[in-house]
Parts: structure tokens; C-alpha cells; sequence
């Protein structure tokens, strides 16, 4: 009977302790045999224990084991326990490798990519994602539309039409687009240029009092306006987007009581809308309105400035009987023919006469 030199326990097999798994001393008689380091299979369902080799034999072939017959049923599974037990100690031998440690029985861990761990995620939340979809498509449907609304909602309008910028005096000029004396009748005023699409890009607001004295009134009111612009015939897309009572103004008090008309460039004459009769509207109607009244013609279109006090709307940019009127008068003045309609020989003539 073998002893264990670790622990002192007897060996039932001569080969290594079953209480401790150290290799045992062989009795004398057993000193010839050679009994290589192996793998001890326990009894019913225990774990295997591993012996390291010993120094020296790491190139050495695994030898036969030891067998016994423990009759029976119980010499077939110690008989399987053996072959497991040779499969396990080679490939053991062979992580081992050229080291003469303790085989490290431990799984050797794979590194993965993190790109790979994202897709993995990624495919389990698509499939995820479709297999609720599967299960309640009224859930999928209502999530996408949510989403789309969200990404798809334009940003809050400015109830003042745009950046406060105040107006500094300098060579340059402005579109004057609209102008009320409190807050509330000019965010109104706002709304309602949104609504009938007459704010032109880039509008700003500015109160009279900080900004340049290019303003008529001494009241501090509120102003929309585009620009500043260099050329003043760079402010006619800014005017012509703008609404009819909207007009060019220098930004120093000598160029601010010049009137600038978009008709005067060269290639805006052929342009121009032929208006022909009463109660015709549009930005053109307002432009020619402001001419006739202006410097130096100075004819009198009627009643076209809004009166609240006495009920009176606005009636620039409608060609009303009396702009048609003004517009008569000029052509006989003029050499006309009296048409009380602006023709193309009619804005030939206001040009020449105003630009």
C-alpha cells in the first residue's frame, strides 16, 4: 500500500493521493515500475484532479494506465473513466508547451473586437425592434411618427420678426418694412406680414431712440427693416419681398429723406407689371404709389395710409381711383396718352422723371 507524503493518506490506486491529489511514494517492490504523471478520474461524478509533470519528463509520451478490475458494472465506467483521463492529460501536455510549470487547465480567453460587440448589440436591438414590430405594429408605427414629428418641428419664431440689432448711421441703407409705436400692435404687425408671406430674409427690429435719427417722428417706436446694404439697389429684393408700404432709406439724416425707387435700375424698366385698372394690387402698385407722392412729383394719390382712430385701413398697394387719377394727370403732363394706366411708355417716363 502507497502513502501520501503531503497528507499521509493511504492510496487505494498506487499512483497519486485521492485526498489531496499529491503525487504518492511507491512501496519497494513497486520502486521498477514507472508510473508517469497522469490524470486521477474519481468515483461518481467528482471532479478531475490534474498532477503536474514532473521536471524532466515534458517530452516524454503519456504511458498505459494503471487498470484495475473492479468487477462488474464498476470496472466498465472505470474503464471509460481511463480513456477521459488520457484524452484530458494529452492535451494538457501539449498547452503546456516547452514550460515546465503546472498546466494551467483554465480556458485561454479570446479577445474581441468592440466594433464586433457593437454590431452583436446592434443586431439584437433590430431584431428586437422587428420582432416587436411583429408582435404589435401599431407600436412600431406610432414610435416612427413620433420621431419624424420630433426631428421634422421647425424652431419657434421670433413673435418680433427677428434679431433685435439696433440701426448705426453709416453710407448705407435699409429696407423700412413696418413700424408701430407700442410692442403689442408690432408683434400683430409681424404676425400678420408672416401670414400674407411679406417678411423679407434676414429682418431684424430696432427701436428709434438708440438707433441713427433717421426717423421722422421723435416718439421711440419699434422698427422691422432688412439690411444694412451698400448700394441701395442691392435692397430692391429685400423692398419687393416686403409689403407695398415698404420702402428704401439712407441710414444718415442727409440720405435718409432721399427717395430710392427699385424702378430706377436699367434692367428692371421691361420688368415692370402693366397696371390697368382699379382696384389691381400688388408691391408694384405700392412702388408706384410712393413715386407719384415723393420727390419731385409729388401728386396726390388720396387716402392710402391706414387711419385706426377713424377706422381707415390701409389701402397701399390697391390702385384706387384716385392713384389712377394721378396717374392721368402725369400723362398729360407728360405727353401721353391719358390712360390712367401704367404702361411700359408710362414707367419710362416716371423713370426718367424721378431717377
Amino acid at each position: 500500500m502507497a502513502w501520501c507524503v503531503n497528507c499521509g493518506a493511504n492510496d487505494q490506486h498506487g499512483r497519486f493521493c485521492t485526498q489531496c491529489g499529491a503525487t504518492v511514494e511507491q512501496p519497494p517492490a513497486a520502486q521498477g515500475q514507472s508510473h508517469p504523471w497522469t490524470t486521477e478520474q474519481t468515483v461518481l461524478g467528482q471532479p478531475l484532479a490534474v498532477a503536474p509533470p514532473p521536471p524532466g519528463h515534458r517530452d516524454q509520451a503519456v504511458a498505459a494506465p494503471e487498470t484495475r478490475s473492479w468487477g462488474g458494472g464498476f470496472g466498465a465506467l472505470a474503464a471509460a473513466a481511463v480513456v477521459v483521463a488520457v484524452v484530458v492529460t494529452t492535451v494538457l501536455v501539449v498547452r503546456a508547451g516547452s514550460t515546465d510549470d503546472a498546466v494551467d487547465p483554465s480556458p485561454v480567453p479570446v479577445p474581441v473586437a468592440s466594433s464586433s460587440v457593437e454590431a452583436s448589440q446592434e443586431s439584437a436591438a433590430s431584431f428586437s425592434a422587428a420582432a416587436k414590430s411583429a408582435a404589435d405594429p401599431s407600436a412600431t408605427s406610432l414610435s416612427a411618427t413620433t420621431t419624424a414629428t420630433t426631428s421634422s418641428s421647425p424652431a419657434p419664431l421670433d413673435p418680433m420678426g427677428g434679431p433685435n440689432v439696433n440701426i448705426d448711421c453709416g453710407p448705407s441703407y435699409i429696407v423700412q418694412v413696418a413700424s408701430e409705436l407700442d410692442q403689442a400692435a408690432f408683434v400683430a404687425r409681424v404676425a400678420e406680414l408672416r401670414t400674407l408671406n411679406q417678411v423679407p430674409p434676414g429682418a431684424k427690429w430696432a427701436e428709434t431712440h438708440p438707433s441713427c435719427s433717421i426717423f421722422a417722428s421723435s416718439n421711440s417706436y419699434f422698427v422691422l427693416y432688412a439690411g444694412p446694404f451698400t448700394n441701395p439697389y442691392d435692397a430692391c429684393a429685400a423692398r419687393l419681398a416686403s409689403p407695398p408700404d415698404a420702402f428704401i432709406e439712407g441710414t444718415t439724416p442727409e440720405t435718409a429723406s432721399q427717395y430710392v425707387t427699385c424702378m430706377c435700375p436699367e434692367q428692371d424698366i421691361e420688368m415692370l407689371p402693366e397696371i390697368d385698372h382699379v382696384g389691381q394690387q400688388g408691391v408694384w402698385v405700392g412702388e408706384l404709389q410712393r413715386i407719384l407722392r415723393s420727390e419731385p412729383l409729388k401728386y396726390d394719390v388720396g387716402q392710402i395710409d391706414a387711419d385706426p382712430a377713424n377706422g381707415v385701413a390701409s389701402r397701399w398697394g390697391i390702385y384706387t381711383a384716385d392713384t389712377a387719377n394721378a396717374v392721368g394727370r402725369f400723362q398729360a403732363e407728360h405727353g401721353l396718352a391719358v390712360t390712367q394706366q401704367a404702361n411700359l411708355n408710362t414707367w419710362a417716363a416716371l423713370k426718367a422723371a424721378q431717377c
